[in-house]
């Protein structure tokens, strides 16, 4: 222990003499170690950290599938999820819940996310109101207009009142008793913003809930103990065969799927993260062989100092650990260093992330982070001080002793620095690839053409309440009058109604298709194709800027009273009527949940294809209907403007409050803002990669430099000596130059190879170029040479002025 203490007091006085090099070292391990801990604390935030709910491990979600598309998930219905409780025995519980937004018009009209939920929703969570009490038995078997609020709507909206519970609040201008106040950490569902008000989900099976091919519910299940969500998996295959023998014209091709709530939660985020892991690894790599190559060059000037500790009795593993403490002290107060960057570097990488990167309120540092950063340190303290270590340790007593013998040599010492600049190189490279790749992809993304026009279009949402719009009719008499006071407005050049607007971004959308019919083709039920649809409003594909490449619009006549009529996609037409002329033809679309038997519709009209979801994404086959025909309470405006659209939304408030003063919308956005969301995730991979990318390419160009500017200093004889025999400045130039362009070749050489291979693993990342892109790799390749050049240069420059006559009387 006193020999520790010793080694600690000798290397803290060894690095407080040489404040240039500790500050330089310190530096740049801070940047590796920061970039890493802030990089870890989303990992662990995100991904890592338990969901805050009691024994969250054994939550998974149940999705029902199609047995023909497996990888896809659908929600399920109240019949099949009724079966599924009933028969399953894997499960402790099964809870279903289910979004119905309402407006809460208690004083200004809100727009609320509101959750319906089952009775064993709340237990299956392990949560209990903060005040008040949850739902009663009675609540869920009749329509009671009890409600159980969110603890920031309580808050915001409320005053965080005592006395709250019992009281009567106005939703959908209707009276609702509020029963109980959930605690501050509840957030639920588990994807998107949390529920501000709970409704009970009656326990009857009528209405949409007594149809078994009515799939509105979303399920969440917690496995009994000792049950794998494998075990629940093939008891739910079981359960769903059964319903598909016994209910064989809605449930032909339902199956289910069970998925641990972690993974579904976090899943399309793991990949993404897990390679900006690798990458920002991979700085702190570079960094720990740049602090090597110092330790190096500085340990060549010490072997003097370390031939006189041998020659005193020192062995050679007593002179490494002495080199090793000295390496951890600058780890140590690199991490630490490290750790003040992160602090920052977290909220900046939150403030670059996607807004649907789930769990960001559970984003912080904190003991496992901590933990991290410490064993980061000290490998990284290890790793770099090692070989410098090693090779400073391996002293010739009579060489380093002799009076007047040089600070170094060109032997093992040389060697290893240039092979660290090597694998510098080499990494930099990766990094630069990856990046490259990413950027490349981004760009391609960006040309894609979405199919509308997305400038100067504002967007948002309006649900007309079920409450006090009761009719279809007036569902459309509504929206009707509302797009004729929108168009009317100075500024407004086009306005018209639709749902789903593209680019929603809402889950409930995601992949909702409905099943169709053409005339004159039989096909049963069950295994007809399936399409995209949309309502819309006349004017619609003027005010998106589509395209009609055939036949005519919607118009006014196209009301309740007119023939169904409907425009079909260009992808519809060519993967259903390729060769047909479609105008004329008629199809059928299931898209009613009432049962009734939809009608058959003309088709009028072929409009250009629309990416309305990832624009990276091919077009679907879609369909539009008229709103009018086909009534919808709840809708998106688009108002096309001739300014900035967010200038026009006071005046869109006072056209709706117009209509009814009880009325509010919200999701409010411009297009190109939904388009901007949509390509959050990719800008946010492609902004990070990029960012550790150039802090690599600094680090080697620093490396390089360093490295360059030490060769040329302990050359000083030899340069000297070759201008004293006739060299010009040309040739000491390409003598030093040539030596880093060789280095920084080989390490390119190396780089691109292991490139090669490791973009392969971002392959599911890229759109629109491949992960063995040769435009990419050879402008990387030049990029990093010509910074390597660069590097070299400056020393080289320097090299050239070198007084023979100076430089031969110092040695």
């Amino acid at each position: 222990m006193q020999t520790l203490l010793q080694d600690l007091r000798y290397g803290m006085r060894m690095l407080v003499r040489h404040p240039g090099l500790t500050l330089v070292a310190v530096l740049t391990l801070a940047l590796g170690i920061g970039a890493n801990t802030a990089l870890f604390t989303v990992i662990n935030g995100v991904l890592l950290r338990p969901l805050p709910f009691r024994d969250s491990a054994a939550l998974v979600t149940v999705w029902s599938a199609d047995t023909r598309r497996p990888e896809l998930k659908n929600w399920t219905s109240w019949l099949d999820f009724a079966d599924w409780r009933a028969r399953g025995r894997s499960f402790e519980r099964l809870a279903a819940w289910t979004e119905i937004d309402h407006t809460l018009t208690e004083g200004d009209p809100e727009r609320v996310r509101c959750g319906w939920a089952s009775p064993d929703l709340f237990p299956l969570l392990g949560v209990a109101p903060l005040l008040g009490r949850a739902f009663d038995a009675e609540e869920y078997k009749a329509d009671r207009h009890a409600v159980v609020l969110s603890h920031a709507l309580w808050q915001r909206r409320f005053g965080a009142a005592q006395d709250l519970p019992g009281r009567q609040i106005s939703i959908n201008e209707q009276s609702h008793t509020v029963v109980g106040v959930l605690p501050a950490g509840f957030r639920f569902p588990l994807e998107g913003e949390p529920f501000e008000v709970w409704m009970p989900l009656p326990e009857r099976a009528e209405g949409v809930q007594g149809r078994r091919d009515a799939q509105v519910l979303e399920v969440i299940g917690r496995l009994k103990p000792n049950v794998t969500p494998g075990q629940a998996q093939a008891e739910l295959d079981a359960i769903t065969a059964a319903l598909r023998a016994q209910y064989p014209e809605t449930n032909k091709y339902t199956g289910a799927r069970v998925i641990p709530a972690i993974r579904e939660l976090t899943g399309d985020f793991r990949r993404p993260l897990f390679v900006l892991l690798g990458a920002v690894g991979c700085v702190l790599a570079v960094a720990c062989v740049n602090v090597a190559g110092l330790l190096l060059a500085r340990g060549a000037v010490r072997r003097r100092e370390m031939a006189v500790r041998v020659a005193l009795g020192a062995g050679r593993w007593r002179v490494i650990r002495q080199l090793l403490t000295e390496s951890l002290l600058l780890a140590v107060a690199g991490g630490v260093c490290g750790v003040l960057l992160a602090a920052w570097g977290v909220d900046a990488l939150l403030a670059l992330g996607p807004g649907d990167l789930p769990r960001l309120e559970e984003v912080r540092l904190d003991a496992r982070v901590l933990g991290f950063t410490a064993v980061v340190s000290l490998l990284t303290g290890v790793l770099f001080g090692l070989a410098p270590a090693w090779s400073v340790s391996g002293v010739d007593l009579t060489t380093s002793l002799k009076e007047g013998a040089p600070a170094a040599t060109d032997g093992a010492a040389g060697r290893m620095r240039s092979a660290l600049v090597v694998a510098e190189i080499a990494l930099a490279l990766v990094l630069l690839a990856g990046a490259g790749l990413l950027v490349r992809s981004f760009w391609c993304l960006r040309q894609v053409d979405p199919g509308f026009d997305p400038r100067n279009v504002l967007t948002l949402r309006l649900s007309l309440d079920g409450y006090k719009y009761r009719k279809p009719a007036e569902w459309a008499d509504w929206f009707g009058r509302l797009q004729e006071r929108l168009q009317a407005i100075p500024g407004v050049l086009r306005a018209s109604v639709v749902m789903p607007v593209p680019l929603h971004g809402l889950k409930i959308f995601d992949g909702l298709t409905f099943p169709f019919e053409i005339e004159g083709r039989q096909v049963e039920m069950s295994e007809r194709a399936r399409v995209g649809g949309y309502g819309v409003r006349p004017g619609y594909f003027q005010t998106m800027g589509i395209r009609l490449t055939a036949g005519r619009d919607f118009s006014a006549r196209d009301d309740a009273g007119a023939p169904p009529v409907v425009i079909v996609s260009e992808e519809f037409v060519r993967r259903y009527l390729p060769g047909e002329n479609p105008l004329g033809r008629r199809i059928r679309i299931s898209s009613s949940v009432d049962g009734t038997p939809p009608p058959w519709r003309e088709i009028i009209g072929v409009a250009g294809d629309v990416r309305g979801g990832h624009p990276g994404a091919a077009a679907p086959p879609e369909v539009y209907t008229p709103h009018a025909q086909d009534p919808f309470n709840e809708m998106y405006v688009v108002v096309k403007t001739d300014a900035d659209p967010h200038r026009f939304v006071g005046a869109v408030r006072a056209a709706v409050l117009a209509l009814d003063r009880h009325q509010a919308f919200y999701d409010v956005r411009t297009l190109d803002e939904r388009r901007d969301a949509s390509l959050a995730r990719q800008r946010f991979s492609m902004l990070l990669l990029v960012i550790f990318a150039a802090l690599a390419l600094l680090l080697v160009a620093v490396g390089l430099y360093g490295m360059m500017s030490y060769s040329v200093a302990q050359r000083t004889r030899e340069i000297g000596i070759r201008v004293a025999v006739g060299a010009q400045a040309g040739d000491v130039l390409r003598l030093v130059v040539g030596q880093g362009l060789k280095l920084a070749l080989i390490g390119v050489g190396i780089g691109l190879v292991a490139a090669l291979g490791l973009t392969r693993l971002m392959a599911g990342l890229l759109f629109g170029v491949s992960a063995t892109d040769p435009l990419t790799f050879v402008v990387i390749a030049l990029v990093l040479a010509a910074v390597a050049l660069l590097a070299c240069y400056l020393p080289a420059r320097r090299a050239t002025r070198v007084d023979p006559v100076i430089a031969l009387r110092c040695e």
